[in-house]
């Protein structure tokens, strides 16, 4: 039983640190998984606006009329708003969870001069980096 608590304790202590160097909002494993979903909402709400607006040089591309896309959509927004939000927020959980389990899962080494981008271990030889 020890032994199970000192080995707990250990991953508690790994996990702690290595939250503590690079998921912060200075480090780029915090914003990796973030980063995504900033984007997901900015487009969401430029294309939201569009629609609300119903600017004439736009509306010949509509494909559907709003009396059509209002009938095709049952689920509100605040649903659909609440289950992308949750989306988001198991994607960003399940990413830094990883980051603590495996800190150094994308560690970079040096291309070589000419020798382009290799992703993976596969072959090739010479330095790149590794996910």
């Amino acid at each position: 039983m020890e032994a199970v608590a000192g080995t707990l304790s250990s991953v508690a202590d790994h996990c702690h640190s290595t939250a503590r160097q690079l998921l912060h909002p200075g480090a780029i494993e915090f914003w990796l998984p973030v980063l995504p979903a900033i984007a997901y909402w900015v487009l969401a709400c430029a294309y939201d606006l569009l629609d609300r607006w119903q600017l004439p040089a736009l509306e010949a591309y509509r494909m559907h009329g709003q009396a059509v896309a209002d009938k095709k959509n049952i689920p509100t927004k605040l649903h659909v708003i609440s289950r992308v939000l949750l989306q988001h927020a198991i994607q960003c959980a399940v990413s830094w969870a990883f980051t603590l389990v495996d800190p150094g899962m994308c560690e970079r080494t040096r291309v070589p001069a000419g020798g382009g981008l290799q992703v993976g271990g596969g072959g090739g030889g010479g330095g790149a980096i590794r996910c």
